[in-house]
């Protein structure tokens, strides 16, 4: 039965690859979802005529794939990419033909490596996008030139290499940071010419590395960095080609917070791409100006495996950037990829949609992307903190209150920014009812799961939504069964006792605090376990409860990694389904699912981070809801990695795709890790295909299905539980003074409602 189902859903998977309109179920966990996929399109809304004061100018941005080339003719070829730039106004790819393969030969008892031999064809390669190859210098001279001893060609320290080349066809070579280090040298570039000839080699001063080169009406630059703990120093510094000489007095000095900056040609000089902008450099003047901002606009930067290649400003103002990977495709062989992306000011005559959050996801900024360039009528502009501070975002959150409070703001809230705010804007109306809006798009709950509309709603008669999860990433805990030794299921009131009675030392949850372990204990709750009386808006802290939950989460705090404690808790993950540990492997591990805890039980959890809502003020309201409706099709989901999808079509092809991994004889290997009594707990778990049985699957599936969002409306006073409860945790106040203060505290916040 187990390989039947394996099988059976490898082919739902081919089958919906090869366009079919049916969509077979993974078992028979949704009951109630349709056989047939519906097309997934933007549900149609009544479209308005675009006010003048909305029209105006945003970032566009196309990416494309200019580069997908099998490097190799065989796993033997040799071949190494190892970069990607423009040559001659065109993007290209380098890569290098170095080594014959090390043979290892047993003779007379002992192992013995072959002598190094070159491919006779070995140098530096551009290709180009039409397929043709050029060879920019030989192999012999170039390598020799390069790699100082057997042992480094031994170990193919090219790797550790970056490469530039100049319009003449010269080429400008320069060690990475981590190839200096390896050579316990400092940094330099050389100069090699086309017969493979080294022409200089040029010393850095101290602590710099090379980092890229440019060239500006014939002058040539080298780009230098260095880095001291936060802030990275840039150089930019002429040099003489003929002979690599330096010119300090012109170097231009840029000092970067830990952001990233590459320098790039134009037709009026020099140009830097930071994080979220592009600026001019005036070489002689020696300061920077403003060019294109990226502030607000959808980009994002590609996936952590893509590195920066090249970029230029073209003379209509817009700018490129080339992109490259290389990956292996299964057969040793190395697939070079390359992107290059084109981000241009637009001038729009379309009604500006704007959303803001305290951080936005690279799949929500990609789905922006494509939904402007495709949609003629709404243009979605992305608003977040730029800083990771707390303090800055608490700024960024109490003034988006404030006008949202008096009838502005943005069209868009997300919950990672406003979670703290929702109960107030919701008394004040200021939050969009989706109900209807929903009935009236044919977004149905039950082609979703339940997490995807619990946020932010109200209770009664009817029920109404307010906010929409546009994915999910559920957390969950289990419990070493014997902290519970007569049995049962874990509720608060057995689960304190029970920490309470234990002897001896140790910690409830890897590397978690006193206030992780508070939170823990109290998020799940409605009511904070009876503490709060929401009907008539009255407390009671001075309960045993609550005198027991601050006991415990000092006294199972984790401190410091040094701490010889024995670990009672661990997670349980929910990102796929290797990483989920069933109630059969809870059984054998001996442990119980312990959390999160609801006033129901257990369930895995969601806060409100992903949870998006429209402003009831906003003049754009149907625009707004046109692109939460969008963020729901089937493709848009789809393209969901790093969390969970909610509807239900796409989380179904999102686990299919997880189970091709044990396809055939593959094994999935999940590592997993944490700190008990001091030490680094490592092991591995191996899984086939005969380990994803039909049951795993519906477990897997109903456990997503449970998920719960945490309450929002308990925000406000757990941050006053939290603030006061310190006072306990370092010692300064009993557990009882704390507690009247909270009680004190929370009852005036109620009376304020």
């Amino acid at each position: 039965m187990k390989r039947i189902l394996y099988v059976f859903l490898l082919c739902c998977i081919i089958l919906s690859g090869c366009g079919r309109e049916d969509q077979q179920q993974i078992g028979n966990t949704w009951d109630s979802m349709e056989q047939t996929r519906q097309q997934s399109t933007v549900p149609e809304t009544p479209r308005t005529t675009v006010p003048p004061e909305q029209a105006g100018a945003s970032l566009m941005l196309d990416r494309n794939q200019i580069f997908d080339i099998d490097l190799c003719d065989d796993s033997e070829s040799g071949n190494h990419y190892v970069g990607m730039q423009f040559y001659k106004g065109e993007p290209v790819m380098l890569y290098l033909k170095t080594y014959l393969p090390v043979q290892i030969r047993l003779v007379d008892g002992e192992y013995r490596r072959d002598p190094l031999v070159l491919y006779q064809d070995s140098g530096l390669y551009i290709q180009r996008q039409d397929g043709s190859r050029e060879q920019l210098a030989p192999g012999a001279s170039l390598l020799d030139n390069l790699l100082v001893d057997e042992e480094e060609k031994a170990n193919s320290v090219h790797y550790g290499y970056s490469w530039y080349v100049d319009e003449e066809g010269n080429c400008y070579c320069y060690p990475r940071l981590s190839t200096i280090a390896y050579n316990s040298g400092e940094g330099y570039f050389m100069k090699i010419n086309s017969s493979g000839e080294l022409l200089y080699k040029t010393s850095l001063e101290a602590g710099f590395e090379a980092e890229d080169f440019v060239c500006i009406d014939g002058t040539m630059y080298v780009v230098i960095s260095k880095k001291e703990q936060n802030i990275t120093t840039k150089k930019v510094v002429a040099f003489d080609r003929d002979n690599g000489m330096l010119s300090e007095e012109d170097a231009f000095v840029l000092s970067l917070d830990r952001t990233s900056g590459y320098f790039g040609e134009g037709p009026d000089g020099l140009y830097v791409f930071l994080a979220n902008e592009i600026k001019r450099i005036d070489l002689e003047a020696g300061n920077s100006s403003d060019f294109l901002s990226l502030k607000g606009s959808s980009y994002s930067n590609l996936d952590f495996k893509w590195k920066f290649g090249d970029f230029r400003v073209l003379d209509d103002g817009s700018a490129e950037a080339l992109y490259y990977c290389d990956e292996e495709d299964g057969r040793l062989d190395v697939i070079a990829k390359g992107i290059q992306e084109n981000l241009s000011l637009l001038e729009k005559d379309r009604i500006v949609i704007t959303l803001r959050a305290a951080s936005i996801s690279n799949w929500l900024k990609d789905q922006a992307t494509k939904y402007n360039k495709s949609n003629d009528i709404y243009w979605v502009r992305l608003e977040e903190l730029s800083t990771g501070k707390a303090a800055d975002r608490a700024d960024y959150a109490r003034l988006t209150n404030v006008e949202l409070s008096t009838g502005k703001g943005p069209d868009i809230i997300c919950g990672d920014l406003m979670e703290s705010y929702i109960r107030g804007l919701l008394q004040k109306g200021v939050l969009l009812n989706l109900k209807g809006l929903m009935e009236s798009t044919g977004i149905r709950e039950e082609e979703y799961l339940a997490a995807a509309f619990d946020s932010w709603q109200s209770t009664g008669k009817e029920q109404e939504i307010y906010g929409i999860n546009i994915s999910i990433s559920p957390r969950g805990y289990q419990m070493r069964r014997e902290v519970l030794p007569d049995g049962g299921t874990v509720d608060i009131y057995k689960l304190m006792d029970a920490l309470s009675e234990r002897d001896g030392e140790a910690t409830y949850y890897d590397m978690t605090g006193a206030q992780g372990l508070l939170k823990m204990f109290l998020e799940g709750s409605e009511d904070l376990w009876g503490m709060l009386d929401w009907e008539t808006g009255s407390c009671d802290f001075n309960v045993p409860l609550f005198t027991q939950i601050l006991e415990n989460a000092k006294r199972y705090d984790a401190g410091s990694a040094k701490n010889q404690k024995v670990l009672l808790a661990f997670p349980l993950n929910y990102k796929s389904i290797y990483h989920y540990d069933s109630h059969e492997e809870m059984e054998g591990e001996g442990t119980i699912v312990a959390g999160a805890l609801f006033d129901d039980g257990c369930h895995g959890a969601v806060d409100s981070r992903y949870t998006l809502a429209i402003n009831a003020n906003s003049p754009r309201k149907e625009g707004a809801w046109e692109f939460i409706c969008y963020l729901l099709t089937e493709e848009a989901q789809s393209e969901i990695t790093k969390d969970v999808p909610v509807k239900k079509v796409a989380l179904q092809t999102w686990l299919g795709l997880q189970l091709t991994e044990v396809s055939g004889n593959n094994e999935k290997i999940v590592n997993v890790k944490y700190m008990e009594e001091g030490e680094i707990i490592s092991y591995r778990k191996i899984y086939t295909k005969e380990d994803i049985t039909d049951e795993r699957i519906a477990e897997y599936l109903g456990a997503l299905e449970d998920v719960r969002v945490l309450p929002f409306r308990t925000g406000p006073i757990l941050e006053i539980i939290y603030e006061e409860a310190e006072a306990y945790f370092s010692g300064s106040k009993s557990a009882k003074d704390v507690s009247k203060i909270i009680q004190n505290r929370v009852q005036l916040y109620l009376d304020e409602q």
